[in-house]
Formats: structure tokens, C-alpha cells, sequence
């Protein structure tokens, strides 16, 4: 059995490397192909990655 912990931040990384892999503008088409190869949903992947540009353009802002 794994831990919990271990789990989330697995699924992280997962999410973490995911967005690297994403070109600046993705598609819908593009989202989904690289959410499945890190065994992501397509809404997960979206999420994050939106959250993450989010985060890179209050930081530009500031």
C-alpha cells in the first residue's frame, strides 16, 4: 500500500511535468494527448495549467 503523501506528490510531479511539456497556446487535442501519457485527466491537466499561467502573469505584474 502506498501512502497518501506519496500519492499526492506523485500526482504533482505528474502535473508539474505535464505543464513543462505544453507549448505556450495548446489545444484541446494537445492538452488531452499529454494528459493521458502522464495518466492525468484532461480537466486536471487544464486546471493546472491555467492556475500556473495565472500564477507566471501576477508574477510578471509585480
Amino acid at each position: 500500500m502506498v501512502h497518501p503523501a506519496v500519492i499526492r506528490k506523485m500526482r504533482r510531479y505528474a502535473i508539474k511535468q505535464a505543464i513543462s511539456e505544453l507549448s505556450e497556446h495548446p489545444s484541446p487535442a494537445e492538452v488531452e494527448k499529454i494528459a493521458k501519457r502522464h495518466l492525468l485527466s484532461y480537466t486536471e491537466l487544464k486546471q493546472a495549467y491555467n492556475r500556473d499561467r495565472k500564477d507566471k502573469d501576477k508574477a510578471e505584474i509585480r
